[in-house]
C-alpha cells in the first residue's frame, strides 16, 4: 500500500511549497478510539494498526489537536481519536484543502 502524499497539494508548478494550513478532521461515528501508553505507543504503530500503513501518524495528530506535536510529550492514558475509515477521511481532507484555497483566492 502506498501512503498518501499530504504535501502534493501545497507545491506549485514552480516547485515552491505553499504554507500548509491547519485542516480540522471532523468527527465521525465510525472513528476509532484508543489510549496512549507512554512506554509502548507510537503514531506509526497506531497508523499501521488501524490503516495497514505506518505513514498516517500525521493524520491521527491532525484529528487530535489537543495533543502536543511531539509523541514523547503525550501523557500516559490520553484518549486518541483515530479518524476512520481512512479513504473517506483522506477524501474529505483533500476536499477541505481545495475549499481552503478557493476561499483564499477570493480574498
Amino acid at each position: 500500500m502506498k501512503t498518501y502524499n499530504r504535501y502534493k497539494s501545497f507545491v506549485t508548478n514552480e516547485g515552491v511549497v505553499k504554507e500548509v494550513p491547519y485542516i480540522a478532521i471532523p468527527k465521525r461515528e465510525s472513528d476509532k478510539y484508543t489510549y496512549w501508553e507512554k512506554m509502548s505507543s507510537r503514531m506509526d504503530i497506531l497508523s499501521y494498526k488501524y490503516y495497514g500503513h505506518p505513514g498516517y501518524g500525521w493524520l491521527i495528530l491532525q484529528a487530535n489537536p489537543h495533543l502536543p506535536s511531539m509523541e514523547y510529550m503525550i501523557e500516559d492514558g490520553e484518549r486518541i481519536r483515530i479518524p476512520f475509515p481512512l479513504d473517506i477521511t483522506i477524501s474529505q481532507y483533500e476536499n477541505d484543502i481545495k475549499n481552503y484555497y478557493n476561499l483564499e483566492s477570493r480574498a
